[in-house]
């Protein structure tokens, strides 16, 4: 039983980490790169990338978050398809990680490579919603990466081919 179960934590951390963080983003993924003045990233086919609002605005958008949604068309298909939420900080020293004692069931993920960067993060549960928060380590810049796993009835994982070409694919323009 230990030595079937260690395996199964072995396969699974392999697979996390991009086949031995090659940064290949597991496999040939389509879609197209979607660009703002700080960052590019790739929405795969099937997913779509949208610019955040800037705050208390309807019409002005943020270069610094891409949010990329499974299965999205329009901007408000966000609120209803999980996703991966994009942040980037040039200034590094003032970013904190994100507090783990805001979620429950929390499992850290170990440290890995995966396209331009070293990641390192935790799952989480928090309001019904199982999130994955990544963000990089020893990089002049910051990026941080926060998916809803679970959200309104769809899945995605960490794991899946779409969701690591979109984290390799993150990268500072």
């Amino acid at each position: 039983m230990k030595k079937t179960l260690f395996l199964l934590v072995a396969v699974g951390v392999f697979m996390l980490i991009g086949c031995g963080g090659s940064g290949s983003g597991g496999g040939k993924v389509s879609g197209e790169v979607y660009t703002t003045q700080e960052m590019s990233v790739l929405a795969p086919k099937g997913w779509k990338a949208f610019s955040a609002l800037k705050p208390g605005t309807t019409d002005e958008y943020r270069d610094d978050q891409v949010n990329v949604h499974k299965g999205a068309k329009v901007p408000l298909d966000q609120f209803n398809t999980s996703g991966i939420v994009i942040n980037y900080w040039e200034d590094a020293k003032n970013v904190m990680a994100p507090p783990k004692s805001w979620y429950e069931n929390v499992e850290e993920i170990a440290p890995f490579t995966l396209g331009n960067y070293q990641w390192e993060g935790f799952t989480g549960e928090r309001s019904d919603i199982t999130y994955g928060i990544l963000w990089t380590i020893n990089a002049e810049e910051r990026f941080q990466v926060v998916a809803f796993l679970k959200y309104r009835g769809m899945e995605i994982s960490l794991e899946d081919a779409d969701v690591k070409a979109i984290i390799a694919s993150i990268s500072k323009k």
